[in-house]
């Protein structure tokens, strides 16, 4: 299946690609790195109301978290496989398929009220959507709250990027629009085999328990993050 969606990927392009003509860039002067830093923070400050360190730093422990999420959970429904109320693989095929349809919902639904959420708004519930899975893994291991919990997350991972871009985008220059894209994939590129890494290691090398725990202090420390003063 992936080869295919790559195939025709790769057809579409070809088939248009002699339309994808872009007008001839004007030249413009090349700012110092320590302007351009500073214009970075600016609109990052300005853009989400948020001091910029706490913002990167909230920004790369939830997708620290966020990316060994998937491989808990797959952990989890191994040492559970006896007592899930679905056969293992149907459970991860249930569990994906929510989250997947989650996060399709919330990358399209930015109309009526889920417009006025803010970027804060939508990161703590993440917070607290991660925090419930951890609890539940800790505690009761529903695996059907499992699944809810993870549609609930996807929405709102969904919803965090497009908000996050759109309110930066409304207030940056052209010019430094790329830097910007550039620092939070760089973020999200190095947070996330370091997190996924970390509390997988613990989940096998030390317990189950170890990796929940260590998570909901990361996400209680990312929640802090986003109210570092101004």
């Amino acid at each position: 299946m992936n080869a295919i969606s790559f195939l025709i990927a790769g057809v579409v392009l070809l088939s248009g690609y002699g339309t994808l003509k872009l007008p001839t860039a004007t030249a413009v002067a090349t700012p110092s790195f320590r302007e351009l830093f500073r214009q970075v923070r600016e609109v990052m400050e300005a853009g989400t109301h948020m001091n910029v360190l706490g913002l990167l730093g909230s920004l790369s422990l939830l997708n620290a978290v966020g990316a060994s999420v998937d491989a808990l959970l797959n952990l989890y429904l191994v040492h559970r496989a006896a007592d899930l109320p679905l056969s293992f693989g149907v459970a991860i095929l249930v569990m994906n398929t929510a989250t997947v349809i989650g996060s399709i919902a919330g990358n399209l639904l930015h109309t009526g009220w889920f417009q006025k959420w803010s970027f804060r708004g939508v990161m703590l519930t993440t917070m607290i959507m991660f925090g419930g899975l951890f609890i539940n893994l800790l505690s009761w291991q529903n695996y059907w709250l499992v699944v809810a919990i993870m549609t609930i997350g996807g929405f709102c991972m969904g919803q965090a990027n497009p908000k996050l871009m759109a309110s930066l985008l409304k207030i940056a220059d052209g010019s430094i629009v790329g830097s910007l894209s550039g620092i939070i994939n760089s973020l999200v590129t190095i947070s996330m085999p370091v997190g996924s890494v970390g509390l997988v290691l613990l989940d096998n090398v030390v317990s189950p328990a170890a990796a929940y725990v260590t998570g909901i202090g990361m996400l209680l420390v990312s929640a802090g993050c986003l109210f570092i003063r101004h």
